[in-house]
């Protein structure tokens, strides 16, 4: 289950660690890294894709996930739609 931290720029789940990568406004979109919480190792990526017109998951070569950890990369990309839908 995900759940913001105290910090607006962070998002915690069980395994990871989702955290915004300041972009000092080079990108329009966000661009967030995605951590190991035991190691704080980067396990991927996630930003802006143009030509699909969406967030994507870009993961670091040699990574495993699991259906849990899978999930909670699919509902963070899904929250990030939600909240471009909502701004625009």
């Amino acid at each position: 289950m995900m759940m913001q931290t105290d910090n607006v720029n962070e998002v915690r789940t069980e395994y990871m660690v989702f955290r915004q990568v300041p972009t000092y406004g080079k990108t329009k979109t966000e661009y967030w890294d995605i951590l190991n919480n035991r190691s704080g190792g980067l396990l991927g990526t996630v930003h802006w894709y143009g030509a699909w017109r969406q967030y994507c998951f870009f993961p670091q070569p040699a990574c495993v996930f699991n259906a849990t950890c899978l999930t909670h990369i699919l509902g963070f990309i899904a929250r990030l739609m939600n909240e471009r839908k909502k701004a625009s």
